[in-house]
């Protein structure tokens, strides 16, 4: 992967670069949305994709919940299922803000932070004033989506037959579920070509330019 040397600096004063949208980490939701509602290829096949894996594990929970209802019996199946939920909903949320640390810093990003709004269940990790291309950001918003997806695949064929393979089934499918901003992000990136971008924690936003030759 080439590195290039701009800075926040070069894509304000550059007449290579021109501003295409400032979007303010308390309005990231609605850009996502936005971004969500253009179709392309890669937002039809993740929502074909959502659909699948939400109907899989509401199937999987009606089914051990008709069990428990019928014989009486709470089978441990339903309590790992139970369990992947409230992991998803916690501690997942910590992993997933890591792994995008992680990528900002394999890529030779710093100064980076996290934020987040509870009440809309949006997260984030930043790299402060750290610009980077379509390619780095492909790669910072598909790390989550890939080492998680694969964690918990190999957790649910490992344990197999084990009821313990359910809490690997319900946090995949839960995670591939909450991977939509990093879905609209990538999306945005592959729709626009040369497009650049580098968050600014003194104003709370994300800036995207784009190169025009």
């Amino acid at each position: 992967m080439m590195k290039h040397s701009y800075t926040p600096e070069i894509l304000q004063n550059d007449v290579r670069f021109v501003l295409m949208e400032k979007v303010a980490y308390s309005e990231m939701k609605p850009f996502v949305k936005r971004v969500l509602q253009k179709k392309s290829k890669l937002i039809v096949a993740y929502a074909y994709a959502q659909v699948i894996a939400i109907a899989f594990l509401l199937g999987l929970v009606s089914f051990f919940l008709f069990g428990f209802f019928k014989n009486g019996e709470f089978l441990p199946e339903l309590k790992w299922l139970g369990l992947s939920v409230l992991f998803s909903l916690t501690i997942l949320v910590v992993i997933h803000e890591l792994l995008h640390a992680l990528a900002f810093l394999a890529l030779g990003k710093r100064d980076i932070g996290f934020g987040g709004q509870v009440r809309k269940f949006m997260f984030y990790a930043e790299s402060n004033r750290q610009v980077l291309d379509r390619d780095q950001m492909l790669v910072v918003a598909f790390t989550p989506f890939v080492v998680i997806g694969i964690a918990s695949i190999l957790i649910s064929v490992l344990a197999f037959p084990d009821p313990f393979c359910m809490f690997g089934v319900g946090v995949f499918a839960l995670h591939f579920f909450f991977c939509s901003g990093d879905m609209a992000i990538a999306a945005h990136f592959i729709r626009e070509p040369g497009l650049y971008t580098y968050d600014d924690r003194s104003k709370q936003a994300t800036f995207y330019y784009k190169k025009v030759e």
